[in-house]
């Protein structure tokens, strides 16, 4: 439940500079709100320019959900299971996309853009 908690306050806290775009733009976690700030939407598309032309030599195997532990998930899967469908939907995506993407962009970049950055999302699963 820790992790669902701070998973929470980390999507809360990067999802409040996106006051005057409408919900749907995005990939929020269900019961997730938008907050309205000042700041300005983080782009990380300048880094497609960075995307290796090989694949690298040793693959990337980080688990997307490597803060929950087997046993929160399984809370979750109880007790919210529109949110551990939205965290096994996440973990689906992350491992669809290539080595090459992994290697390019963080754990965190690749979890902002799934939430804020539907483009780029899908733009990063179309590279092989």
């Amino acid at each position: 439940m820790k992790k669902l908690i701070v998973l929470m306050l980390l999507l809360v806290s990067t999802n409040a500079t996106f006051a005057q775009t409408k919900n749907s733009d995005y990939n929020l976690p269900p019961g997730s709100v938008l907050r309205p700030k000042t700041d300005t939407q983080i782009d990380y598309s300048y880094k497609l320019n960075e995307i290796p032309l090989q694949s690298p030599v040793n693959p990337v195997f980080e688990d997307f959900l490597k803060d929950w532990t087997v046993e929160d998930l399984e809370v979750t899967k109880n007790t919210e299971p529109k949110l551990y469908a939205y965290l096994m939907e996440a973990q689906s995506y992350h491992q669809a996309l290539s080595d090459k993407v992994k290697v390019t962009f963080s754990f965190d970049e690749l979890w902002y853009i799934y939430v804020f950055d539907q483009k780029l999302k899908n733009e990063l699963l179309k590279i092989r």
